[in-house]
């Protein structure tokens, strides 16, 4: 099972039916998980598309940084 001990980022997008919904990103040792609306359909605009992008390199460097911390 993956511990969700790192950081959490929310970019908000709509679901299939145009409804408000968010994508959420978490980091953990040596891993990314993201959690999208329910249907797993999201609709972004570029500017919450670019928001994912940044919060997933992020969630990268975290995660990384937190497997070296545990093996170290």
């Amino acid at each position: 099972m993956t511990e969700l001990t790192g950081r959490r980022w929310d970019i908000a997008c709509l679901d299939a039916l145009d409804r408000k919904r968010q994508v959420h990103v978490w980091s953990c040792p040596g891993r990314i998980v993201m959690i999208s609306p329910p249907a797993e359909t999201s609709s972004l605009t570029i500017a919450e598309a670019t928001q994912l992008r940044k919060s997933l390199e992020r969630a990268i460097e975290e995660a990384t940084a937190l497997l070296v911390n545990r093996a170290g």
